[in-house]
């Protein structure tokens, strides 16, 4: 007898290992998406008025959506002073999940402005007049 169950829990060991994996769980925890966009930000900073045109464009951004940050730079690479910061935020009060996206002013380390949206956006952009950002989920390689 125990050398029947034994085969048998062997057989049913064996089958397991060859079948293909599921699908997760509903509720389990998906990847990590990563961001990717790109920054344009006005030399004038946060005082810059409507005519002033020296816009600094940062093509290069990539923020994990696991609270990734990324300082913005001008065109000839000096740092701004302010960074962004992507990140999943609960608001308990509103009983709310979202996908945030913080400007922080790297001096002080506080948030100016942030953005949010649904915690499964592809996609998330400001305008501040003189900061603009847009990203979107980086496609998987194929």
């Amino acid at each position: 007898m125990r050398t029947l169950i034994l085969l048998v829990s062997l057989l049913l060991g064996a089958c397991a290992a060859l079948q293909k994996p599921s699908a997760p769980a509903p509720g389990a925890a998906a990847p990590a998406r990563t961001f990717v966009g790109w920054a344009a930000i006005n030399g004038g900073g946060p005082q810059a008025r409507a005519n002033n045109n020296d816009w600094h464009l940062q093509n290069d951004l990539r923020l994990a959506e696991t609270g990734g940050r990324v300082k913005l730079h001008w065109r000839d690479g000096v740092a701004t002073g302010y960074s962004l910061e992507l990140k999943h935020q609960h608001y308990p009060e509103r009983k709310l999940d979202v996908l945030q996206l913080d400007v922080i002013e790297e001096a002080t380390g506080k948030t100016l402005t942030y953005v949010w949206a649904d915690e499964a956006a592809r996609a998330l952009g400001l305008n501040l007049g003189w900061l603009q950002v847009g990203l979107r989920v980086e496609a998987a390689a194929k």
